[in-house]
């Protein structure tokens, strides 16, 4: 019987015995339970972290088709962050090519090219996951440091954000507010 561990979208530990999927129920001290994501009355129970059992039987097909889908999107996500200079469209071609070739553990080939999403259903989760690659912009001048030849113009001047004493001069004049009104 083979067994092993994947996250939840949550972040919670969900145990694939056999291509079944199930969460955990309740922890009692070496064994952990574990019941059916579908609610199909289907247990398994894990023993000391080395054995899993199913203990009762599932009415279901298995989940090789969720297990597909939520290999991808696992995929894509790490290829995302691991490559955030590639675009989106790049990097999910590259995992659809590679995972339609090499298969994802416990599915068959058909289940896998069926259950490999679309572009636009990935394409959303995948900009959010290169977005947290973004550091946070300053909120203040005080805040954004320019070094060596970032703080110089091509004629070798102090840049204006790096000129406090021009910044000083003109903070009067930027806190005055809109320069222009309009006629409602």
């Amino acid at each position: 019987m083979s067994w092993y561990t994947i996250n939840s979208n949550r972040g919670k530990p969900l145990l694939v015995v056999d291509n079944y999927i199930h969460r955990i129920d309740r922890n009692n001290g070496n064994n952990e339970y574990y019941k059916c994501i579908d609610n199909c009355g289907g247990r398994a129970i894990l023993r000391s972290q080395t054995t899993a059992i199913i203990s009762k039987i599932h009415h279901h097909p298995t989940h090789g088709a969720e297990l597909a889908r939520r290999g991808f999107r696992e995929t894509l996500k790490e290829k995302v962050v691991s490559n955030p200079t590639k675009s989106v469209p790049q990097n999910f071609h590259e995992v659809r090519r590679s995972l339609v070739s090499s298969g994802i553990k416990g599915c068959t080939t058909s289940e896998v090219e069926d259950a490999v999403p679309v572009y636009t259903s990935v394409r959303s989760s995948s900009y959010r996951k290169r977005m947290k690659l973004v550091p946070k912009l300053p909120t203040k001048l005080s805040e954004l440091i320019l070094e060596n030849e970032w703080r110089s113009t091509n004629d070798r001047k102090d840049f204006l954000l790096g000129n406090y004493f021009f910044m000083t001069n003109l903070r009067p004049f930027l806190d005055h507010g809109p320069l222009l009104k309009y006629k409602t």
